[in-house]
């Protein structure tokens, strides 16, 4: 049985703890942590977690009671030092995206995993989503030829009091806007379905419409492999927040949303319709099994389930895992989740953005240990400030957030 403590005892904190009681026979939650510590003692009573106690400090945690594994969902700036603090226990580590605040600190963080031999999984819950999960069985499957082409949109929408609380809107505290806080989960997902990293990034970055906050909530990110270009949306200004990932590869257009479409070429070059290139991927994507579960539920169960069978592997797993959780030796690994390699790629491809807007140029891949986007204090005092943060509270009257 594994005993897990939630760290941070709001929206996040309640989404995992909801996650982990679908597996009474896996698991058992035996101590929550806020620094308020009613918010702590109401999540479990809202729960009915009988045999857990509440916090105020991972250290008094640590100190009376007895976990093996500690979801961390408080503020992006606090990640490194919580994490660091929890790997140094000898405790396995679910954190919440993004991963950390610089490329630097993953690294720091990536190498305690190692050397207490823990696991490091960052959150990224859309690859639990059946459509996500069945276009990347898809596009790995190696049936409808390479990547060419990919358009992914992260579009969001936020009102303007959305960085009124105290830890968002600067580079600081927050660490990135769109990018960092939303857009990630589509850079995840993109760098999931492609592979690996590209060779070269260009990106542009604005904040049009959140005067609170120093950070970007629109920009573009193009990608550029040997063989193809990749092209992210992100926006905190779209009405509607319509997300979309289209797969332009050899034989067709594979997406999320599910809408094949595939041409053959008439004399002229112009396009025909190809109803049974359409037809194959159509049975293929509907004959792959659906997930047991979805979302955060479905990456705790492989969390729950590495942990189990962890042994002497996991540092060499850790280390050369591809972004499919392939061995690069070439064998197969069943791993859906993403470790913290996973997690610095994305955060690697976020300060390769923020380099190339700021910089006004075409950034290779990766980032070098001396670059200035490397380390966040020296990455924070690159950033533009497109305005200037002057609200500040310490909570919503309505607590009911989505970040």
């Amino acid at each position: 049985m594994i005993q897990v403590a939630i760290l941070g005892a709001g929206s996040m904190g309640r989404t995992h703890t909801e996650a982990y009681l679908h597996f009474p026979d896996d698991c058992r939650i035996t101590a929550v942590i806020n620094p308020h510590k009613e918010k702590a003692e109401a999540l479990i009573k809202d729960f009915h977690l009988n045999e857990a106690n509440a916090y105020t400090s991972l250290k008094d945690a640590f100190a009376a009671d007895h976990f093996d594994l500690v979801s961390i969902c408080t503020p992006p700036a606090l990640h490194f030092e919580e994490t660091m603090d929890a790997l140094q226990h000898g405790k396995h580590v679910l954190l919440e995206k993004p991963m950390a605040s610089s490329l630097e600190e993953c690294d720091q963080m990536i190498e305690a995993a190692k050397e207490n031999n823990c696991l490091l999984s960052v959150v990224f819950q859309n690859r639990y989503k059946n459509e996500n999960y069945r276009l990347h069985e898809m596009l790995t499957s190696g049936k409808f030829g390479s990547i060419r082409q990919a358009i992914v949109n992260s579009f969001w929408w936020r009102g303007e009091s959305y960085y009124d609380i105290y830890w968002r809107g600067t580079w600081e505290k927050e660490c990135g806007g769109v990018f960092t806080a939303q857009a990630i989960h589509h850079i995840d997902l993109l760098l999931w379905m492609m592979g690996k990293e590209p060779d070269k990034v260009s990106a542009m970055i604005s904040n049009v419409g959140h005067h609170n906050s120093e950070m970007e909530d629109v920009g573009v990110s193009i990608w550029q492999y040997p063989d193809a270009l990749a092209q992210l949306n992100a926006s905190l200004v779209a009405f509607g927040q319509e997300k979309s990932l289209i797969f332009q590869t050899d034989k067709l257009k594979l997406s999320v949303p599910w809408d094949p479409t595939a041409s053959l070429s008439r004399s002229n070059g112009f396009p025909l319709d190809d109803p049974e290139t359409v037809k194959e991927a159509s049975d293929y994507y509907h004959s792959i099994p659906v997930l047991p579960y979805e979302g955060h539920a479905g990456q705790i169960k492989d969390v729950l389930n590495y942990i189990k069978t962890m042994d002497s592997t996991y540092s060499s797993f850790t280390e050369h895992s591809d972004a499919h959780g392939h061995d690069k030796k070439g064998s197969e690994k069943k791993r859906i989740f993403a470790t913290g390699v996973d997690g610095r790629e994305a955060i690697e491809m976020i300060m390769a953005t923020y380099k190339s807007a700021v910089e006004d140029h075409s950034v290779t891949v990766p980032l070098r240990k001396n670059d200035p986007f490397y380390q966040k204090s020296t990455m924070v005092k690159c950033m533009p400030h497109f305005h200037e943060k002057t609200r500040s509270v310490e909570q919503f009257d309505d607590t009911t957030m989505i970040l």
